[in-house]
């Protein structure tokens, strides 16, 4: 019992730090969607970044899923203080990952340097040439290649049930961005893509560098990675999980974060910028309830460890019930979406489409089951519902964009596609977690 209480002390405490932190931080990129849309002269050009920013998304996700392998092996180890296994553990996944950030730098050098950027982003030659493209790419890049390295420590600090230090290093990040678009404009549209390049890679890997410094020379002093300790069949144990955590966070990346790619071919760059008005308002509520279910796949995963069902039932409940707190936010924004708008964007305003307000209800709606149903699930390790739904899910997204032969009007079709294709999954995870929502009832029988 005491147990239990001190793991709801610990969540609770984390939900409201990450909530703190978070808050700010999407406060602060709210005003840098204004900022973008003036910091821009040429309306392609903000949609070239932000289909830039979605690509580079996809790179983080090619750690094999060893961070999430490492966030849930390490739980046990950090409860028992065995140093030497969160060494072994620590080392390991350094090693691999520096390995794979090498391979990763040289082959995006390669691809990058060899790829016709104006096709890819559906941007005239005329607007920006391929030369400017491919140099603000690959500075991003290169930037993104070494978060990728570093964010290892984002992992450890979810296994050590600190995720508001986690949200921190975004707000962190965030700060810079926007003091930097409120600033400096000096220069045409490439010379600006050019400096926010630069500006992005330093400010996505400054805070992770500082948290890395500090935690190994105060905490985790005795367990600084080193060749020596690198243990293969801890390194097999934590790719084994990790690929499968690898495989599912590729096919929901294709499913959610495919939205600006897909715009982009279909429907054109500019568009892009429309998507993101809706999107960013409304994915908030899917960011805000991440800082609840964050948490509670550390707690579950703990829970899971000391075989502690009761408490995984409770969290569970938790949860669905913030799922119907979080439909009710966004039922008031969807009411209030055009003086919000208004008010947010100010001179550059646009005029809302009812339809895709509603479209958006739906599907934000959806993705708080989602994302409340995986935080359970990844932390019991009981993953096959999201395999195969999200394989299916990203083979009848990829078919009727681009392969069956329609004329789409709007880029909104996109969206209902995700949402039509996530509702399988929703469904066959309640099912598989009813067991937790009757568990009390079944114990007192």
């Amino acid at each position: 019992m005491g147990n239990t209480s001190n793991v709801n002390k610990n969540l609770y405490l984390n939900i409201l730090g990450s909530f703190s932190i978070k808050g700010l931080a999407l406060l602060i990129n709210f005003f840098t969607v204004p900022l973008y849309m003036s910091y821009f002269e040429d309306a392609n050009i903000l949609g070239v970044w932000y289909t830039i920013l979605s690509f580079l998304s996809w790179v983080l996700m090619f750690d094999l899923g060893i961070g999430n392998g490492l966030r849930n092996h390490l739980v046990k180890p950090l409860l028992e203080n065995d140093k030497n296994t969160i060494k072994k553990l620590l080392s390991s996944a350094y090693i691999i990952l520096g390995f794979i950030s090498i391979l990763l730098a040289i082959c995006g050098l390669i691809l990058i340097l060899n790829s016709n950027w104006n096709k890819i982003f559906n941007v005239s030659s005329l607007v920006i040439s391929n030369n400017s493209l491919q140099l603000a790419f690959f500075i991003s890049y290169i930037g993104i290649v070494i978060q990728f390295f570093l964010k290892t420590i984002l992992s450890v600090l979810n296994a050590m049930e600190k995720t508001a230090i986690s949200n921190g290093i975004t707000l962190i990040s965030s700060i810079i961005n926007l003091i930097y678009l409120f600033f400096f404009r000096a220069g045409d549209d490439t010379t600006r893509l050019f400096n926010l390049s630069i500006v992005y890679a330093f400010s996505v890997n400054l805070p992770l560098i500082i948290t890395t410094i500090v935690l190994f020379l105060s905490k985790f002093r005795e367990s600084i990675p080193s060749f020596k300790y690198f243990d293969r069949l801890l390194a097999k144990k934590v790719l084994n999980l990790g690929m499968n955590f690898f495989i599912i966070q590729v096919l929901f990346m294709l499913i959610t974060a495919s939205n600006e790619f897909f715009i982009s071919n279909i429907f054109g760059a500019e568009k892009v910028v429309e998507f993101q008005i809706y999107n960013k308002v409304f994915y908030t509520f899917v960011t805000l309830f991440s800082l609840v279910s964050n948490p509670i796949w550390s707690a579950v995963a703990r829970a899971n460890n000391e075989k502690n069902i009761k408490l995984v039932s409770s969290l569970f409940k938790k949860l669905l019930i913030a799922v119907f707190v979080g439909i009710f936010g966004v039922c008031i924004i969807s009411l209030s979406f055009q003086p919000l708008v208004n008010i947010w964007l100010g001179a550059t305003a646009i005029d809302v489409n009812n339809y895709y307000i509603f479209t958006f209800f739906i599907y934000v709606c959806t993705l708080l089951f989602v994302f409340s149903l995986n935080s359970i699930a990844n932390g019991l390790q009981v993953l096959r519902p999201q395999m195969v739904c999200y394989s299916l899910s990203v083979a009848i997204k990829i078919f009727i964009l681009f392969i069956v032969d329609f004329q789409w009007d709007t880029w909104i079709v996109v969206i209902w596609i995700n949402i039509l294709t996530l509702i399988p999954y929703v469904l066959w995870q309640l099912y598989e977690f009813k067991y937790l929502l009757f568990y009390r009832r079944k114990t007192t029988i």
